[in-house]
């Protein structure tokens, strides 16, 4: 691993990466050495659209990325997602899940927990309101020993280059702490 890029060699998930919140913190990864995986809920053409826009992004970078739409409602769905993941980037080491309703969000981390392996994952969960944050690190809590809460960062009043600082932040610290 590189010096100058702290996440190289690392793989970071993105549920709901069509934002620009996902955009963001994306990019902020992607310029920290990981590689990624960007997810949609949606078939919808301008999701589908922003996570392939994003993944040109991450082109530019030199990272290897996926884009993948995902029904998060379904576990065969996510199941589908992270073997391509595994097979095509060989791990996963975050989770971010943004713009995801929090129930999703649990689910797709609960789904995620035999593919990351017994590591230490980070997962990092976003809301909005001080509530939503308490319910998500609740929920959070409660997944099995292979992930880790590594934080619950507010998007509200909050710049997506301000979130992506914050996630980037959380992602060094937990692979830090993995090694």
């Amino acid at each position: 691993m590189s010096d100058a890029l702290p996440l190289a060699g690392r793989v970071a998930l993105i549920a709901g990466a069509a934002g620009p919140f996902g955009r963001a913190i994306a990019v902020a990864l992607a310029e920290a050495g990981a590689e990624l995986v960007l997810t949609t809920s949606s078939r919808a053409g301008t999701e589908e659209f922003a996570i392939n826009s994003i993944g040109n992004e991450l082109w530019a970078l030199d990272r290897r990325y996926l884009a993948l739409v995902v029904d998060a409602d379904d576990p065969a769905s996510i199941a589908e997602a992270l073997d391509r993941t595994l097979s095509e980037l060989g791990r996963i080491d975050f989770i971010v899940a943004d713009a995801v309703p929090p129930a999703r969000a649990v689910r797709f981390c609960r789904c995620a927990d035999e593919a990351m392996g017994p590591s230490g994952v980070a997962v990092l969960l976003f809301g909005d309101e001080t509530s939503r944050q308490r319910a998500l690190a609740d929920e959070a809590a409660q997944l099995s020993s292979h992930v880790t809460l590594s934080g619950v960062v507010a998007k509200a009043e909050a710049s997506p280059a301000g979130v992506a600082a914050q996630v980037l932040q959380l992602c060094i610290a937990a692979r830090e702490r993995s090694g």
